[in-house]
């Protein structure tokens, strides 16, 4: 019997309306999304998984009831608090802050405010990384998702296709992200945030293949775009690809807010706002037309990575 696939999935963000956080017990459906779509019967029997966390606040003891052994550890950025210490040096977010606003913006936005959801990614990957060592374990694999998200529709099967077709990263923006072990520097982004700072080119192949149709013609933005998380990970991602001598085209998929996470947006409401707790969640893309997408992708472009 072959050796199951080993997943580390991190829940990262803030607690907001989630079922685990201690002072809210009202609200159960992101709780139930994840036992339905993601923790169910044919993930646990097929995977070999582990639960990070990294947010600003939980219940302890809600989130051993809810994934027992499989959570591994948690992280409370805000007090510099790990329930299981780790080994590995954690540079704390004020020191990410001083370096950030030591660069020379030149007119073009700040995003600082970003930072705090990069660093709880940072914590949470660094717990992965510890656990690791510690264990010698090695995951094959790594999924993201935000706490305050909803799961719309079963992951196995997109988790299968991912496995089966050799993908490497997988995105729906940054609510929901997958990667392969050799692609896992993906959550080291915030070492890089700020970093890319030349004109965006809207010729280039990479922007248009990610960015929606409305935001292609992004030189008259780039006061807008130029240090924004989204283009800044865009170019950390071709520089992955680059590393791994990788290809847009055999390595990436993206996909189309929302298809399998729904965001919590406040006043007891998900996604935008002609959804609320009681309408039925339709995904943007079904499985079947992200299947098709995977196979489009593998002759949709061939771009030469440079850097």
């Amino acid at each position: 019997m072959s050796e199951k696939t080993k997943i580390a999935i991190m829940f990262v963000g803030q607690i907001r309306i989630n079922g685990l956080y201690n002072n809210y017990a009202d609200d159960n459906y992101i709780l139930e999304s994840i036992q339905k779509y993601l923790l169910n019967d044919k993930f646990i029997q097929t995977f070999d998984y582990d639960v990070f966390i990294s947010t600003d606040n939980i219940d302890i003891d809600k989130c051993n009831l809810f994934f027992g052994e499989k959570l591994k550890n948690i992280n409370i950025y805000e007090k510099e608090w790990f329930y299981n210490p780790i080994s590995r040096e954690i540079k704390s977010y004020q020191y990410f802050y001083n370096k950030h606003m030591t660069i020379n913006f030149n007119g073009y936005r700040n995003y600082v405010q970003a930072l705090h959801e990069m660093y709880r990614v940072y914590c949470a990957y660094n717990m992965v990384i510890d656990n690791e060592t510690k264990n010698n374990k090695s995951y094959d694999m790594i999924i993201k998702i935000r706490l305050d998200s909803r799961l719309m529709q079963d992951l196995y099967e997109l988790i299968l296709f991912f496995i089966e077709n050799n993908k490497k990263i997988l995105l729906e923006h940054d609510h929901f992200i997958m990667v392969n072990k050799d692609y896992k520097e993906l959550f080291d982004f915030i070492n890089f945030f700020g970093t890319y700072q030349n004109i965006i080119d809207n010729t280039d192949s990479i922007f248009d293949y990610l960015f929606p149709p409305w935001t292609i013609e992004i030189n008259s933005y780039n006061s807008l775009y130029f240090f924004c998380p989204e283009r800044q990970i865009i170019e950390y991602i071709r520089y992955l690809l680059h590393k791994n001598k990788g290809t847009c085209r055999n390595d990436l998929v993206t996909i189309t807010y929302p298809s399998y996470t729904i965001l919590y947006r406040g006043n007891n409401s998900y996604g935008y706002s002609n959804y609320n707790n009681n309408d039925v969640f339709i995904p943007y893309h079904n499985f079947e037309i992200i299947k098709e997408k995977f196979r489009s992708d593998t002759t949709k472009l061939n771009i030469d990575i440079t850097i």
